[in-house]
């Protein structure tokens, strides 16, 4: 299955949509944190019942905060206690939100205040995997350098390398390799990354493995 596609596009179509400007379950709070203003936020901050509370889709103010990469909402939101292991309901947290949309500076924040960069969606898909699907480059660094594995395998046996590979994202695979990716590793169908671009025809990318020491002999499932 492909990664379900979510982030602040369904937002924005919720916004505009009839029936009121946000999803009919949208606190203040949240309405601050998906419009990023910080006076409003930290006043809903002040009175808030349930910091944590969820709308519709399961999204928090934190999550709408990350995914808008409201960095100093995320900072306030945290300090008031907000729970950064929440998840909505497809499984994503705060710092994979911040991931997919490549919010550098609140990657950071999280981070910081003990977000995991191993945490799984229920695809076993890590923020490392989210940052690299979406072709983030610089996010997929500061995770691998909060402690992200490169090399973990999602539920389709997909590393973050080889998804890269896969979707010819030659500038975050180059991100990867160069932190450390392991380019020998199969994926759950036995293809290696050599094989993967040089099926892709990605010259870049083979030359780059050949160069790192790579065996010119390629690996797929038939061997």
């Amino acid at each position: 299955a492909k990664f379900q596609q979510f982030s602040v596009e369904k937002l924005e179509t919720k916004k505009e949509s009839g029936g009121g400007l946000y999803g009919s379950t949208w606190t203040p709070l949240m309405v601050a944190a998906w419009e990023k203003r910080l006076n409003a936020l930290e006043a809903e901050i002040a009175k808030s019942k349930n910091i944590d509370q969820k709308d519709e889709d399961g999204n928090t103010a934190l999550l709408l905060a990350s995914s808008r990469g409201f960095s100093e909402g995320v900072e306030k939101l945290l300090r008031a206690g907000a729970n950064f292991k929440g998840a909505n309901k497809r499984t994503w947290t705060s710092l994979m939100m911040a991931a997919r949309e490549g919010h550098d500076e609140t990657i950071s924040v999280l981070l910081r205040f003990g977000a995991s960069p191993k945490s799984l969606d229920k695809q076993k898909n890590s923020p490392l995997h989210h940052a690299v699907l979406k072709g983030k480059s610089q996010a997929a660094l500061l995770l691998i350098k909060g402690g992200a594995d490169k090399d973990a395998m999602n539920a389709e046996g997909k590393t973050p390398l080889s998804i890269a590979v896969t979707e010819k994202l030659s500038e975050v695979a180059t991100t990867l390799m160069n932190a450390g990716a392991n380019y020998r590793q199969a994926d759950a169908e036995g293809n290696d990354v050599m094989f993967l671009a040089a099926r892709n025809g990605d010259a870049i990318l083979v030359g780059q493995f050949l160069r790192s020491g790579r065996s010119t002999e390629m690996v797929n499932k038939r061997g």
